[in-house]
């Protein structure tokens, strides 16, 4: 419970040429964007590098990502599957990658973490999701001049 309050989201459902303008937005922000496919051109998820900005695209389990989505990646990861399954729903999908990414971090070296900056404005943008009335509640701060 809350854990979209940590979420930065932005929702492009709504907006005509929305995978483009995602693309373009995570693009222009030093991502690398990434479909998650289970085709013969795409690496598996232990062969993806750790040391790049990335955003993986995941599509639904029964139509997949659309052609546009995979289109607009840079490239492509895959989970090992064996046996007869052929797909993992989105929920499996991206709690296997996540756990991926974070164990290949955590022994990688690379200094991830945020700058203490960067931690203070997440940490505020929570608080201001979790507090009701925060916008009264700031006003009031402002008009007493704390």
């Amino acid at each position: 419970m809350g854990a979209n309050k940590w979420l930065t989201l932005h929702n492009y459902q709504n907006e005509l040429g929305n995978v483009a303008k995602c693309a373009d937005y995570l693009h222009a922000h030093g991502y690398k964007l990434i479909a998650t496919l289970p085709a013969e051109n795409s690496v598996f998820v232990d062969d993806l590098p750790v040391d790049e900005k990335t955003a993986f695209f995941f599509g639904t389990e029964l139509t997949g990502l659309s052609e546009e989505a995979v289109a607009v990646c840079d490239g492509a990861v895959k989970i090992p599957m064996y046996g007869f399954t052929e797909s993992f729903n989105i929920s499996n999908s991206v709690a296997i990658l996540t756990s991926n990414r974070i164990e290949r971090l955590h022994r990688s070296g690379i200094d991830w973490r945020l700058t203490p900056d960067e931690h203070d404005e997440l940490y505020f943008e929570w608080l201001c999701k979790s507090i009701r009335n925060i916008d009264l509640i700031l006003k009031r701060k402002l008009e007493e001049g704390i």
